[in-house]
């Protein structure tokens, strides 16, 4: 951040890089790793410490759930690391939708819960809604969160 004198010493802060538009995110986004759009700026979406732990579970939970629609029913697929919808700045780390819908809305979406918890719990809990996400499962399996989303003691926590 830099400080700008304005009159009367007070300092006004501005935010060293211009915030992009949506579209100037998608244009500028990087195609090697995963990136998300965070306040108007490129971020890369952070897995660090855990990374092989998250994708472990990711596969485990996306394993789960594909075994259950093979039993039920094959109208469903699941994809790991979706944009669910084009105006959304987030990667899912899962998603269920149907295949014989025309739109092929996505019905249901689960976050593994990383390093970037917050988002996950606040971000893209309002985003999904907004996008009339049918429902939305927040696994922190490693009980990261704050105690207010986990209470005391913090265990892990699936959130439906």
């Amino acid at each position: 951040m830099l400080a700008i004198a304005t009159p009367l010493n007070k300092q006004k802060l501005v935010d060293e890089k211009p915030k992009l538009t949506f579209e100037k995110f998608l244009e500028l986004c990087p195609t090697e790793g995963r990136y998300e759009f965070v306040d108007g700026q490129i971020v890369e979406a952070s897995v660090n410490f855990s990374s092989t732990n998250h994708d472990a579970a990711v596969e485990l939970i996306a394993r789960s759930i594909a075994n259950r629609i093979n039993l039920v029913s094959s109208d469903y697929e699941i994809r790991k690391n979706f944009c669910v919808n084009q105006q959304s700045p987030f990667l899912a780390d899962l998603c269920l939708f149907s295949k014989t819908t025309e739109s092929s809305l996505v019905q249901f979406v689960i976050e593994v819960v990383s390093t970037d918890w917050e988002d996950a719990y606040t971000d893209k809990f309002l985003e999904y809604q907004r996008f009339q996400i049918a429902e939305y499962w927040i696994v922190d399996y490693m009980a990261i969160a704050s105690r207010d989303f986990l209470g005391n003691p913090k265990v892990p926590t699936v959130f439906v």
